[in-house]
């Protein structure tokens, strides 16, 4: 990797993408701890703006305006303090918005089986927003999958396949990549 490339990407943001179900609240939270850094969930900062949970919102209002609010989050996001940051499983469908995160730092996109995923989610409920409520889970998750895969790699500096692996583990590991040493911090996680 170019040296100056990684002293560039040094002090900004720390980028979390993957599925929803990837673990990027949980690993986010974690990660900020050991680091020392704020942590940001552009899905929160959604809520704070609607003041409501996104499933009744979107439910409501539908895909279009949700994808605008967490645009304007994502942007307000640059302006402030370096930190750890996880993004909404569907921030990546907009082409500016990958091109925004690429800009605003190291992006770590965590890949999880459609297994997992769906195991997962099966346990969430209605807390999160169906996608396509026609469809069985499995094969929502599957096409979702499908579909976003290629823009996380896209925009990746790093994959983190995190099935099968504990949080302090994921964090360690993430810590190296980083060429960082306080991933010992993590056990204590």
């Amino acid at each position: 990797m170019n040296a100056s490339f990684h002293s560039e990407k040094a002090a900004s943001h720390i980028l979390l993408v993957g599925s929803r179900g990837s673990g990027k609240t949980t690993i986010g939270h974690s990660l900020a701890r050991v680091r020392d850094l704020p942590f940001y969930d552009t899905d929160r900062m959604v809520e704070e703006v609607i003041r409501e949970p996104i499933s009744s919102f979107w439910a409501r209002e539908g895909e279009i305006p949700f994808r605008s609010l967490e645009s304007g989050v994502l942007h307000k996001l640059v302006s402030m303090r370096s930190g750890v940051v996880s993004t909404g499983g569907g921030i990546v469908l907009s082409s500016e918005n990958r091109a925004l995160i690429s800009k605003m730092g190291w992006v770590l996109y965590l890949s999880v089986s459609v297994d997992v995923l769906e195991n997962r989610l099966s346990h969430w409920g209605n807390s999160r927003p169906r996608l396509n409520p026609q469809l069985q889970l499995s094969e929502e998750i599957a096409l979702s999958v499908r579909e976003r895969d290629p823009l996380y790699r896209e925009i990746a500096d790093y994959i983190v396949e995190t099935g099968g692996m504990s949080v302090p583990q994921v964090v360690a590991q993430i810590s190296r990549l980083l060429g960082d040493n306080r991933s010992s911090k993590a056990d204590g996680v």
